[in-house]
């Protein structure tokens, strides 16, 4: 019996470099794996610069998929098999079999600080002022795939500000 990930709200994927695939996030394991509230970005590979789908697939919710790049020219953000539960922002799905929900963000960039302590003792991508990501999320939606309410950022940073959820691991305040 498999595994798979159910990795929510804790997870920042960047500077990844692989000589393969998929430097984020790399599925080959013909089932299903669960990404909620994370941010990958920042990441270079061949293929699926940001996540790659060899065999299954891969459901998203409130997922930055951003500012990756795939040196073959394919998939700088993704490659294979995803599936929308809503509010994701992905700039570039050319290369993704996407099934898309209508609170999806396609074909802008996230607008990220770059990495940097922000608090909360590790590094991230704060969005920057004017970010698409920014206050998207309902604040009776700012949930994980499982329905878990979310309460804090992967700083600690109390979720919502301002009345709704940013997109992504991170909360602006």
């Amino acid at each position: 019996m498999q595994v798979l990930p159910k990795i929510q709200g804790r997870l920042i994927c960047t500077r990844g470099l692989s000589s393969t695939s998929g430097t984020g996030f790399f599925n080959d394991w013909g089932d299903t794996a669960t990404l909620s509230n994370v941010t990958i970005s920042g990441n270079t590979a061949p293929r699926g610069g940001g996540l790659r789908i060899a065999s299954g697939t891969v459901k998203l919710r409130g997922v930055i998929l951003s500012g990756n790049t795939a040196t073959s020219g394919t998939g700088p953000e993704c490659e294979g098999s995803l599936t929308s539960n809503g509010y994701n922002l992905i700039k570039s799905n050319a290369d993704c079999s996407f099934t898309r929900d209508s609170t999806d963000i396609l074909n802008q960039d996230a607008n990220l600080g770059s990495l940097a302590n922000n608090g909360g003792g590790l590094l991230t991508h704060l969005p920057n002022a004017g970010s698409p990501v920014l206050d998207k999320v309902p604040a009776g939606n700012c949930v994980t795939i499982a329905g878990t309410a979310l309460a804090t950022d992967a700083r600690g940073v109390t979720r919502p500000q301002n009345g709704s959820c940013d997109i992504g691991a991170v909360e602006k305040q």
